[in-house]
């Protein structure tokens, strides 16, 4: 992932595949992905964006999607600001994101916004401080709203709205 047109050649907008030999597109986003991450058998894009792409079709993603099948989906109904890290921790069944926002939005909800970033409901999203988490049943397929998962924040840091976080990782101690 990356602010990228081309990949080895071959065009790739922000997001390319490596097959041992050549570079391949893997759907296209409207933004910079700054974070992969695989859990679950999905790959998880997170950055800059709206929309990612794939073999003619598209979704609404907002700064985060996943992979599997051939094409993106979107994960719940977005995030509020650019997702700059993600994590899959195995040990919990949790896919964990860092970044610059201030919510996470929900599936379901009442009537929404156009853009998480621009939620007003509480029922519609859960306010973060830059990190949250989404946890499944192990075993389970992370599927959103009929799985009973919900995004959790992570309490972080008492740094202000305009906290960033650039990475996280796991440690198994």
């Amino acid at each position: 992932g990356g602010g990228f047109s081309a990949a080895g050649g071959a065009d790739a907008n922000s997001i390319a595949r490596w097959d041992g030999t050549a570079w391949w597109p893997a759907g296209t986003f409207d933004g910079p992905v700054h974070a992969l991450a695989l859990h679950g058998g999905w790959v998880y894009a997170g950055g800059v964006f709206a929309t990612a792409s794939f073999n003619g079709g598209s979704v609404v993603a907002e700064n985060l999607a996943r992979w599997r099948g051939g094409r993106w989906h979107s994960v719940s109904d977005g995030v509020g600001g650019p997702v700059y890290a993600l994590a899959g921790v195995r040990y919990d069944s949790c896919i964990y994101i860092a970044g610059a926002f201030d919510r996470v939005c929900n599936d379901g909800g009442g009537p929404k916004a156009v853009s998480c970033a621009t939620e007003n409901s509480p029922l519609n999203y859960r306010p973060t401080n830059s990190a949250a988490r989404r946890c499944f049943a192990p075993g389970a397929d992370f599927t959103g709203a009929d799985d009973g998962s919900v995004w959790e924040p992570i309490e972080t840091h008492d740094v202000g709205a305009d906290a960033k976080i650039r990475a996280i990782a796991q440690f198994v101690g």
